[in-house]
């Protein structure tokens, strides 16, 4: 299942972010409207998913760090593939390497300030998502044999679509 036509949020694979900042190794640039959002590693040292914001046309960040608010070194240490931006908010999906497992977090996407956090259903048992997107006030979320919808605001498992 891919992408809506016309998405708001394209994704590049580069090594190049808006600036240099010390540790972080990217991956992936994810352009919005406003957001250029930047998804990698830390290097060198122990692995972990980091994420960086920059309002466009900004070489420095409005904020960087780890991907979710958790014990890093329990997170798998990959950069996260997914991320949406929908006005000031910004959606990752990153996997957990115990207890396994995918997240879908939203954040500001001025301050990083996490306002939610909660695990994809059945994730563990099959295959990461495959995609994300945002409309109207929903978060979707396609992975395998399921399209679990999301509420934007609150994170709230609105429904799933799909066979068991």
């Amino acid at each position: 299942m891919g992408r809506p036509v016309s998405p708001l949020t394209t994704c590049e694979r580069s090594s190049y972010p808006p600036s240099d900042i010390r540790g972080f190794s990217s991956k992936y640039i994810f352009r919005a409207k406003d957001f250029i959002v930047v998804t990698g590693t830390r290097w060198p040292g122990t692995s972990v998913p980091l994420v960086a914001v920059f309002a466009k046309g900004n070489r420095k960040p409005l904020w960087h760090g780890g991907v979710a608010d958790t014990e890093p070194t329990h997170l798998r240490d990959t950069a996260p593939e997914l991320a949406e931006v929908d006005g000031d908010a910004v959606y990752f999906v990153y996997e957990l390497e115990q207890p396994g497992g995918f997240h879908l977090i939203r954040r500001d996407a001025r301050t990083g300030v996490m306002r939610w956090d909660v695990p994809i259903p059945r994730s563990k048992e099959a295959t990461g998502p495959s995609a994300l997107w945002v409309h109207d006030g929903r978060v979707y979320v396609p992975h395998w044999a399921w399209l679990d919808v999301f509420d934007a605001e609150t994170g709230n498992l609105v429904g799933t679509l799909g066979r068991w």
